[in-house]
């Protein structure tokens, strides 16, 4: 029998009998095919839900910020995760390739094409993080420094003007329906759509590659309250509408360029006064040093790491097999005095680490998490983690289950290391590296993984929990 603390919970069992029962079954009519079980061997079937599981809390190294769902701007305070500023970055791009035409398909010449105006149009979606009962106020800023494809962090920034060409007031009215949006329209100044209506018919604006090598260099969103406030999701499709007329004729033409192209958030946060004002990069904060918590807001750098010291144990002097494996995480749930944006995230997912960082996969850059079904994670290449299993909130049960059977079996056949995981809180679920034609797309996994200011609190030991149903002999 399993002794300290994978001593059986006897309610537990009690309720495990007929899965216990089954798994006899199975196990007398065909041949064990498990890790390191002899077939003649005499077996028993055991649950455990009291491991050992470490909790703290750490600070990322890095957060990537580009090309994201949406671009993050405004203001937040939060008595827990501190006072946060977000500011987004965006080069727009060609919509579709600029041609003018006439009505047979001839292309107009150049001195034909009247400019004139153009437009901001921008719109922001549902999702939003904070108070917005605040009314808040935004500039847009020129860039003066390119973007380029690579990879940004939340702690970057970009040049850009010192005074905005267009100011405004927000005051957000978000939808509660997901693909929804407010659009906003601003005049800009003529010279930004004269400089792009010099592309027209040009073989810069038949294709999208030549026109970034142009390095239109695009806008800062840049909150100026210093009040307190809320984040809103810019939508990616927010663009520059150019305004025209082909000489001769009395209808209105338009070219919009989107912010679909390189694009990123900057966070900056000040967690004076928190629970979180100790918390330093490449210092775990150990739960019993914040009173039995630990923390999760990822965009923000902030995440729970969790660990199972004593799984290895498990094996010592006997043979097992890994039955299922489930680990139940079940955030605290807040009082009345935190805003409705503050509750807890729709989605869960587990990501191994390497040190302070997501751990990823080589040659494509892959984050590695834990895959969505089991067995997967027995094998460590890098396909093994293009189907990542998200967990969704139960309402119900107030927690998230996730299957942890093919890690567990992992680990304990020495392919995965026992180094802990990172708790994420993305957008969506639908994080799979892989387009729907197949194709392995890297940036697919990154549009939605950690694009929101989504955050959770974990109190106690019962806030995580794994259950382990395992076949051992001795």
């Amino acid at each position: 029998m399993p002794t300290g603390i994978l001593t059986s919970t006897r309610n537990w069992l009690a309720k495990a009998t007929l899965l216990v029962g089954a798994t006899l079954a199975v196990l007398a009519c065909q041949e064990p095919s498990e890790i390191g079980l002899a077939p003649t061997t005499p077996v028993g079937v055991f649950l455990s839900d009291t491991f050992t599981i470490n909790r703290s809390t750490v600070l990322l190294d890095s957060v990537r910020s580009n090309g994201l769902s949406g671009l993050l701007v405004g203001r937040y305070s939060d008595p827990i995760f501190g006072k946060g500023r977000a500011t987004s970055y965006a080069r727009y791009v060609l919509n579709s390739a600029f041609t003018v035409t006439d009505n047979s398909g001839n292309v107009i010449a150049a001195n034909k094409i009247v400019y004139d105006s153009t437009k901001l149009l921008m719109g922001y979606d549902f999702y939003y993080f904070g108070d917005t009962l605040v009314r808040q106020e935004w500039g847009i800023h020129r860039l003066t420094e390119d973007l380029g494809t690579g990879n940004y962090d939340i702690r970057n920034t970009a040049g850009y003007e010192a005074q905005p060409i267009v100011k405004f007031t927000v005051n957000p009215r978000p939808l509660s329906t997901a693909g929804d949006s407010t659009r906003l329209f601003f005049r800009l100044p003529d010279e930004i759509g004269q400089d792009l209506i010099k592309l027209a018919n040009t073989d810069d604006a038949k294709d999208q590659t030549k026109y970034l090598a142009l390095n239109k260099k695009g806008f800062a969103i840049v909150p100026t309250t210093t009040d307190k406030a809320a984040i809103l999701q810019v939508v990616t499709g927010s663009n520059v509408a150019l305004y025209f007329h082909v000489d001769g004729e009395t209808s209105a033409r338009s070219q919009l360029f989107t912010f679909t192209g390189p694009r990123f958030t900057n966070l900056t946060v000040d967690r004076t006064g928190t629970p979180l004002a100790n918390l330093k990069a490449g210092q775990p904060l150990s739960s019993s040093a914040t009173n039995g918590r630990t923390y999760v807001q990822p965009f923000s750098g902030v995440t729970t790491k969790i660990e199972f010291p004593t799984l290895l144990s498990l094996e010592q002097s006997r043979r097992v097999a890994i039955n299922r494996a489930d680990l139940v995480i079940t955030p605290t749930q807040l009082d009345g005095t935190v805003p409705s944006s503050f509750s807890v995230v729709p989605y869960l997912a587990l990501a191994e680490p390497n040190g302070f960082q997501l751990a990823r996969s080589t040659p494509n850059k892959v984050v590695q998490l834990v895959p969505s079904f089991p067995g997967a994670a027995v094998n460590r290449n890098e396909t093994s983690f293009y189907s990542p299993q998200v967990a969704t909130y139960d309402s119900r049960g107030k927690n998230y289950t996730i299957n942890m059977t093919g890690y567990i079996q992992s680990i304990m056949a020495g392919t995965t290391p026992n180094n802990g995981l990172l708790l994420l809180t993305p957008g969506s679920s639908n994080i799979a590296p892989v387009t729907s034609a197949g194709v392995l797309s890297p940036a697919q996994q990154q549009v939605y993984l950690n694009d929101r200011l989504q955050r959770m609190v974990l109190d106690g030991k019962a806030s995580v929990k794994l259950i382990l149903f395992f076949t051992s002999s001795n």
